[in-house]
């Protein structure tokens, strides 16, 4: 439960982020960066995860936007990407956005050698509050 100590003082024992199935979508308010880490490692494992959501978690800092850029490089077959209701701040956007890579399409095949159709598709951005800082590292 708690500290007696803690108890003593009227301080509520932290509930920890707890969920009986894995979803693809991460909707824990309470998403610490502990938590999100082996998720989004076991996420890799199968390599088949084509839609990411963290959307709606406000607590998510840039730490945990680090985290999620080194499993966005990473993801072969990632191809949506939604990250609406966040606040992000510019280092989070720049954390993100070094991550990604232009999606190969039929089109631009010939300029990267591969026409796997891999690469990310769409990232939603929705309700961010992005400042014209972070809005520039997106555009660049």
């Amino acid at each position: 439960m708690g500290s007696p100590e803690a108890l003593s003082k009227g301080m509520r024992p932290r509930r920890a982020c707890t969920s009986t199935y894995l979803t693809a979508t991460l909707k824990c308010a309470y998403a610490r960066i502990q938590n999100l880490k082996p998720i989004l490692h076991a996420l890799l494992i199968p390599n088949t995860l084509n839609f990411l959501s963290v959307a709606s978690n406000r607590r998510l800092k840039a730490p945990a936007f680090k985290i999620l850029g080194s499993f966005v490089s990473r993801a072969k077959n990632l191809q949506f990407l939604d990250l609406s209701m966040n606040a992000m701040d510019k280092k989070s956007v720049e954390c993100v956005a070094s991550a990604l890579k232009p999606a190969v399409t039929p089109a631009n095949a010939g300029a990267s050698g591969s026409a796997d159709g891999t690469g990310l598709v769409s990232l939603r951005m929705d309700d961010c509050s992005l400042r014209p800082a972070a809005l520039e590292i997106l555009g660049a």
